[in-house]
């Protein structure tokens, strides 16, 4: 028996250097095997016996079954390697550092195929124009949609117009309407009151009749104070014409005081405001000059009315005691051309600051149109004055002394003034 042994050892030992010389399987199948052979309780360590061979048939059978079930595939080796490098990437993309390179050599995503019929829609001119020719049926069909839209908004405007007019017209007739209501009440009060003042107040008005009829004054001025007076007195009566009629008030005494006070005060008034008249170098020099020339027109046709105020009220202004020494050339009108000299003469030192002030480019032109409407203004209030005062013939000097010897006209109009 101990003869027999060596031979099946050999026979074992052959076997399991077979079973050695098969492909040795992966180094994580190794590690997990050396990890269960890690946890697998250690046998003890015993005396070696000897061993059939059956058992080592079975044995090496049992290796060789184990390492067959155990063997990967080649795809699991591949997915394997795959997963390994992508969770590799993985990591490496979440550190900072190698963002960069994960990027670099991520995979790049699936474009999808073009489509040849797309490319051959987009080339071909037919399909072109049929897609230009829908935009333009579009726009054309917006444009309709716009005009028709325009149109009846315009139809919505010319109504509301029409219905403003008509608004405008019933308004005005509304208006006139309530005018013509509140004329009527007013004319029904003012006759109720006119009852009322003819009434209440006769004593009151016979009172101001008798001082009309007593009035006789020799100044002009106690005639305008008594006008005056008698007017704020009549303007307490609703109608002063209507209420006066139903007593014997002096009515031509009573206006014809009231006309003298009316002339006399708007001739006062025009002469204080061309005796006080003085120039204003801020206004141009022909806006001041037409105004000057306005207030001398405008003397000469307020006594040319009151000459004939003068001709035809003068023996009635007698009759009903009225002073008419202001009427005369030694009254007011002595005044008022006295009051044209300073206006004269302002007009005059004017052109001379014109005259001096005109740039050399257009001196003579400008020059002879100034000079022209001095002398004219100047034999206008010589004529209108009957003279010139010692002031004004100085101002007209000056004039004089510039007007070139080619004006002709003007030469005859300086040599009128200064023979006069």
């Amino acid at each position: 028996m101990k003869q027999g042994t060596p031979p099946s050892s050999t026979k074992s030992e052959s076997k399991v250097s077979g079973n050695m010389s098969q492909p040795t399987p992966p180094s994580y199948l190794r590690a997990s095997a050396s990890s269960k052979a890690k946890e697998s309780p250690s046998p003890r360590p015993s005396r070696a016996k000897s061993v059939s061979p059956d058992v080592n048939c079975d044995n090496s059978r049992s290796i060789r079954r184990s390492l067959l079930l155990n063997k990967p595939k080649s795809g699991e080796l591949v997915l394997g390697s795959q997963k390994s490098k992508e969770l590799e990437e993985t990591k490496a993309v979440g550190r900072p550092g190698n963002r960069q390179v994960a990027e670099q050599f991520a995979r790049p995503r699936p474009q999808r195929p073009a489509d040849p019929n797309s490319k051959r829609n987009e080339e071909d001119p037919h399909v072109k124009n049929r897609e230009l020719q829908e935009r333009l049926d579009m726009s054309e069909s917006l444009t309709m949609n716009f005009q028709a839209e325009v149109l009846a908004l315009k139809a919505e405007l010319d109504k509301a117009q029409g219905l403003n007019v008509e608004l405008q017209s019933q308004n005005k007739n509304l208006t006139e309407k309530l005018a013509a209501a509140e004329a009527k009440i007013a004319a029904f009060t003012t006759r109720e009151q006119i009852k009322a003042d003819v009434q209440t107040k006769g004593e009151f008005i016979n009172d101001l009749i008798q001082k009309v009829l007593v009035a006789a004054y020799t100044d002009i001025e106690d005639v305008l104070k008594f006008v005056d007076w008698l007017d704020g007195e009549l303007s307490s009566l609703a109608d002063e014409r209507a209420v006066l009629k139903h007593f014997k008030w002096p009515e031509r005494k009573a206006d014809a005081m009231r006309e003298a006070a009316i002339e006399y005060r708007d001739l006062k008034l025009l002469q204080s405001e061309i005796s006080s008249y003085k120039d204003d170098t801020d206004i141009p020099c022909a806006a001041a000059l037409k105004k000057m020339a306005g207030l001398l027109d405008k003397s000469e046709r307020s006594i040319q009315r009151l000459i004939k105020l003068r001709n035809s009220v003068m023996r009635s202004y007698q009759e009903l005691k009225i002073p008419i020494d202001w009427m005369l050339d030694s009254g007011i009108v002595s005044k008022i051309k006295k009051a044209s000299m300073n206006l004269a003469n302002v007009y005059m030192k004017r052109v001379t600051m014109e005259l001096e002030s005109i740039r050399n480019s257009d001196r003579e032109t400008s020059q002879e149109s100034l000079l022209l409407q001095g002398v004219h203004f100047v034999y206008r209030a010589h004529q209108f004055a009957g003279g010139l005062d010692s002031e004004t013939l100085c101002a007209f000097e000056e004039i004089r002394q510039r007007v070139p010897g080619h004006l002709g006209g003007s030469q005859e109009l300086l040599a009128g003034i200064a023979s006069s």
